[in-house]
């Protein structure tokens, strides 16, 4: 499950701290934290069109890098040179995916309709 520590390991806790602490006391917010993590999952989960399931090893890792430039995001920091680099990849990737996602989708459906259309025997009598 993506939480506070996956991030810390990613980018460290002083910079977790940085980018989360809104109250200046020197603790990383619980509530910035969560809320970009739960902001990173739903994107994943719509991208990939995902259901409810846990997310993979392989999701958590899009999230947790979605859910740390948002951090920076809300900061108006500069996302480190090598963390813009696989951010953007990341969002290529969900990108990517989320096309063949809907053309497939698209695809089915524009066929089932062609099939509908072509058995239902309401539609003959329109022709």
């Amino acid at each position: 499950m993506l939480n506070l520590e996956r991030l810390q390991a990613e980018v460290g806790s002083h910079t977790i701290v940085q980018l989360s602490d809104d109250n200046g006391d020197g603790i990383a917010d619980t509530l910035v934290i969560q809320l970009a993590i739960d902001v990173a999952v739903r994107e994943v989960r719509f991208a990939l069109d995902l259901d409810n399931r846990p997310l993979s090893s392989e999701e958590e890792d899009l999230a947790s890098t979605l859910a740390i430039a948002r951090l920076y995001e809300r900061r108006r920091e500069t996302i480190p040179e090598a963390w813009q680099k696989r951010v953007e990849h990341v969002r290529q990737t969900l990108r990517m995916v989320s096309a063949r996602s809907f053309l497939k989708h698209s695809s089915a459906a524009s066929n089932r309709t062609v099939d509908e259309r072509s058995t239902n025997p309401e539609n003959l009598d329109r022709l």
